[in-house]
């Protein structure tokens, strides 16, 4: 009898911690940007700017809240931090409207050791840029560092570039690797900031038949 009622114990605790692991559905509007945020959420990163050229700034936004979930590989209850990516376009009347949603894109941390892998959200020149910094390896001797940047249109967030560069603090060695989704172009960059060597660069035409949206996407450093 007492070990049938662990087991319930243990599956109802799984079943209680998973279910707090939800993501809310964003307002669809406000004209208060604070009132934008769900309960319990903190935001973590903001930037406004003109995303769709009318002349009013948008508003992009990551907000997180920190829950326990079961890992049932473990059998034990882990803490993470969940991330939401909203984006809203300004209207005449000064109304936020929701743009974009996404539970997925901004990634966390994947362990204690691991360090924070997203590194601010920019608007520059109407696009929205999110950027992201991996660490490799225990003595942290590689590091990669990736930037994307999208362009809106009425319903989308499309994927118009895109750049990586690695780096590896031992030997010095840096590759830069940037894709012009519109352009149809990618460019390297071979260097060595610890030789006084000049960099070597390469250009090659690339297919590119559409322009990625960013809630296809889903997460960063996987498409």
């Amino acid at each position: 009898m007492m070990r049938v009622f662990l087991i319930f114990i243990v599956a109802f605790t799984s079943l209680f911690v998973q279910a707090q692991i939800a993501y809310p559905n964003l307002y669809e509007q406000n004209l208060n940007y604070e009132a934008l945020i769900p309960s319990g959420w903190t935001t973590i990163a903001k930037v406004e700017g003109d995303l769709n050229k009318d002349k009013r700034d948008d508003a992009v936004f990551v907000i997180e809240k920190k829950v326990e979930y079961f890992d049932e590989t473990d059998s034990i209850v882990k803490s993470k931090a969940l991330r939401i990516l909203g984006v809203y376009i300004k209207q005449k009347n000064g109304i936020f409207v929701k743009h974009t949603q996404s539970n997925s894109f901004i990634i966390s941390k994947e362990n204690e050791g691991m360090y924070e892998p997203f590194q601010g959200i920019f608007i520059h020149d109407g696009l929205l840029e999110i950027n992201f910094q991996i660490w490799k390896s225990e003595n942290k001797m590689f590091i990669s560092t990736h930037s994307y940047r999208f362009k809106v249109d009425e319903n989308n967030l499309y994927l118009t570039s895109y750049n990586a560069i690695e780096t590896n603090r031992e030997t010095g060695d840096t590759n830069e690797f940037t894709i012009d989704f519109e352009d149809k172009k990618l460019t390297s960059i071979y260097n060595n900031y610890l030789k006084n060597t000049p960099p070597k660069t390469d250009i090659q035409k690339i297919t590119v038949d559409f322009l990625q949206k960013l809630t296809d996407l889903k997460e960063p450093l996987k498409w």
